[in-house]
C-alpha cells in the first residue's frame, strides 16, 4: 500500500570511551552474524559522547541489538535528535 508508513524502531546508544572503530567493527560483525539489516545508522556528536540511533524494521531485532550493545529502544516520540 503506497502513503502507509512503516514504524521504525530506534535503538540509541552512547558510545564508551575507546576506540570507536572497534566499536563499530564489533556492531557490523553482531549485525552481519545476526542477519540482521538497519535501514538507518545515524550518529551525532554531543557533550556526553557520541551518540548513536540506528533504525530497525522488525521490533525484535532492535531490541537483541540494544541489549547487546547496552542501549535502549527508543520510542516513537524521542526518534529525533
Amino acid at each position: 500500500m503506497s502513503g502507509v508508513s512503516q514504524m521504525a524502531h530506534v535503538v540509541e546508544i552512547i558510545a564508551e570511551d575507546g576506540d570507536l572503530a572497534e566499536q563499530m567493527s564489533e556492531m557490523r560483525t553482531w549485525l552481519d552474524s545476526s542477519q540482521v539489516k538497519p535501514t538507518i545508522f545515524r550518529y551525532f556528536q554531543q557533550f556526553e559522547g557520541l551518540r548513536m540511533r540506528v533504525e530497525f524494521p522488525v521490533e525484535g531485532e532492535a531490541s537483541a541489538f540494544a541489549k547487546q550493545f547496552k542501549g535502549r529502544l527508543l520510542d516513537q516520540q524521542h526518534s529525533e535528535p
